[in-house]
């Protein structure tokens, strides 16, 4: 039985369907949106490979036979300017001189639909899109609330989505069948997400994961449904209200992201975003507590959950030199400062500026593995 829930924003309103075996209603659903009569689906070889052909045979079936195809290879490194812009080259040979209505749909992970969502918000001017996550990662994070963009290099270093728009996709379906092939790194990079959610939001979903932390790393669908249907619920809330960060609001999803961000730009993506987020929150939560903002027990509270589900609370392959100098390139930086989001508590957090630099260098370094 799938759930529904709706994000409404300034800019637009959508659904974001919850559920399994969602690919056998995926063309109806845009049929009823009237967004396509031909559609581009943009995927990873190895999802593609999964489940392509499914969701090739049911938008056929129900007559959306003008299918174009852009596949490009997954991971990080891949998010860049050379595959947008071979990918923009791609929907514009499919789509030149058809004028039909285009979808394009996002199949696969973060990176896949932050991709595809660039390439929708960019291509004549904005066409509409569908994101299907294939991720639990991108099911709870990056499918939800218009962020898309790439990566950019800059200096010999790799500046995290940098380059991108706020776009916000038709339609979300969130097939929770899609989950069963993950491998179990893939559910950990999400699940730190999730745990994020909880630190911010609602403690409520921080003790569930506590308690039932062995289903959700056996993929149980009951457990996994209920922690993705409440981080989708959270994020939802925080983007309608403040759909773009223009109001110090939606600000707060970054918990655990600027060191997050720096582990991976710093390691040249040999940490993944979950494993680094993971790392990042246990540094800021003692960043917090250094500043008396956050009770030690707390701290510990958090690192031992995220230890226990089986991430990595320990920094590799990087400098603390290199760390402080990614940060710098961080979108919150701004007149020699970063702003971070820090844990008050289980469940509320708060956003600090002009923290000294030797707090975060002292809890980066006692981060690193020598």
């Amino acid at each position: 039985m799938s759930k529904t829930i709706v994000l409404k924003t300034n800019s637009s309103s959508y659904k974001i369907v919850i559920g399994s075996n969602l690919a056998h209603t995926l063309a109806a659903d845009i049929k009823k949106l009237n967004i396509a009569e031909s559609v581009f689906i943009i995927s990873s070889p190895k999802i593609f490979g999964l489940y392509g052909k499914a969701v090739n045979s049911e938008l056929k079936r129900s007559g959306i036979n003008d299918i174009g195809f852009g596949i490009f290879p997954d991971g990080e490194n891949n998010k860049s300017w050379l595959n947008y812009e071979q990918l923009l080259g791609k929907v514009l040979d499919f789509d030149n001189g058809k004028k039909k209505k285009m979808t394009v749909l996002a199949l696969g992970g973060g990176v896949v639909g932050d991709m595809a969502g660039f390439v929708a918000s960019s291509y004549r001017r904005g066409v509409p899109f569908v994101q299907m996550p294939t991720t639990l990662l991108s099911a709870v994070d990056s499918s939800i609330g218009g962020k898309t963009g790439i990566d950019f290099r800059r200096k010999g270093k790799i500046i995290k989505n940098i380059v991108g728009s706020f776009y916000q996709p038709s339609l979300v379906l969130t097939d929770i069948s899609f989950l069963k092939t993950l491998p179990k790194k893939e559910l950990l990079n999400g699940l730190a997400e999730i745990i994020k959610y909880g630190v911010i939001k609602e403690a409520e979903l921080f003790h569930f994961i506590d308690k039932n932390i062995a289903q959700i790393l056996d993929y149980g669908p009951e457990a996994l449904g209920y922690i993705i249907g409440k981080s989708t619920k959270i994020k939802r809330d925080i983007v309608q209200l403040d759909e773009k960060e223009t109001k110090n609001i939606r600000i707060i999803l970054n918990y655990g992201h600027t060191v997050g961000h720096a582990i991976e730009g710093a390691g040249n993506f040999k940490t993944s975003h979950g494993e680094a987020v993971a790392i990042g929150m246990v540094c800021e939560a003692e960043i917090s507590f250094k500043l008396g903002l956050l009770a030690e027990s707390k701290c510990l509270q958090i690192e031992r959950l995220i230890a226990k589900a089986g991430l990595p609370v320990k920094i590799k392959g990087c400098t603390v030199s290199s760390l402080m100098e990614i940060m710098k390139y961080d979108k919150k930086f701004r007149k020699g400062q970063n702003k971070f989001v820090l844990p008050v508590d289980i469940g509320k957090v708060t956003v600090k500026t002009g923290i000294p630099n030797q707090i975060i260098r002292s809890v980066l370094e006692k981060r690193l593995i020598k």
